[in-house]
């Protein structure tokens, strides 16, 4: 499937250590009006491109997210959300699962607070649990097609929480995805 990788905002509420976008978000807070974005999923769809994948920063920074994704599943877009789920409330799970959302993964960087945190910053791993635990409550509740899942960025920091966090997402159904993070290069590398 060909999608569109979208940053639909350079605002985040974490600090996360080993963000790719760090430098170039702390440079520029330039982000699409509403407008805008809506007439990029116009021009996303005239040329036929079937998905967008929104990442950030946060995407559920912005206050319109919702409506942008809505816009975008009302053209018929398949729709991805890559979120640290911080933000995530019950409206928001609720409404994301009812949009119809082929996917949506939390970023965690550890499978508790001490290992995740130091990572993430001071309370993102209660506050990421708490919206992940929403989100699979709502499509868990609707019977949706939605797949909620996790990110995990391995690293030095992290590296002996990873079979937990493999053995975390099998018990709780989530699927989930990892990358490789160099602390030398300062780059990430997917497997």
């Amino acid at each position: 499937m060909r999608r569109l990788l979208w940053d639909i905002t350079a605002k985040c509420n974490l600090q996360c250590r080993h963000c790719y976008n760090a430098y170039r978000y702390s440079q520029t807070q330039d982000e699409l009006s509403y407008e805008e974005c809506i007439d990029a999923i116009d021009k996303i769809k005239r040329a036929k491109i079937p998905a967008i994948n929104f990442l950030g920063g946060e995407p559920f920074y912005r206050k319109d997210f919702l409506k942008i994704v809505e816009y975008a599943r009302n053209k018929g877009l398949v729709v991805l959300i890559a979120t640290n789920s911080t933000l995530i409330d019950e409206h928001s799970a609720a409404h994301i699962i009812d949009l119809g959302v082929t996917s949506i993964s939390v970023s965690i960087d550890g499978i508790s607070p001490i290992t995740n945190d130091r990572v993430r910053g001071q309370g993102s791993f209660i506050a990421a649990m708490k919206g992940l635990n929403k989100l699979l409550f709502a499509s868990q509740k609707d019977s949706s097609k939605t797949k909620v899942g996790i990110n995990f960025t391995v690293s030095g920091i992290n590296i002996l929480d990873l079979d937990n966090l493999v053995d975390f997402a099998h018990e709780t159904g989530v699927e989930s995805s990892f990358s490789l993070y160099t602390e030398e290069s300062n780059q990430i590398r997917f497997s």
